[in-house]
């Protein structure tokens, strides 16, 4: 069975997301976070999915959910996620920080 595995700025970044949603309702915080697992569970079964980002680094991929966009790669158990950051930012910027 292939894995999810979190780099530590992507644990972040959706607990991030988590608290600033909560701060106006609870629920939709949670129901957020369940939208990126179910997207991530699909993104596993099938890694080549999603647009590649060259220029962030060799086999970074990303894939949106809602106004997101998860960045992962596809490694030997499964994927990497590496990062869970917000479609208006800059990307390039929010990759470094």
């Amino acid at each position: 069975m292939s894995r999810i595995l979190f780099d530590p700025r992507a644990k972040q970044d959706l607990e991030e997301i988590w608290r600033y949603i909560a701060l106006d309702h609870l629920s939709r915080a949670d129901a957020w976070i369940d939208q990126i697992e179910k997207r991530l569970n699909l993104i596993v079964t099938q890694p080549g999915m999603g647009r590649a980002y060259p220029m962030l680094g060799s086999g970074i991929r990303g894939l949106p959910c809602g106004a997101y966009l998860i960045l992962y790669q596809s490694i030997s158990e499964g994927i990497a996620v590496l990062r869970i950051i917000h479609a208006a930012r800059r990307l390039k910027k929010a990759w470094r920080s």
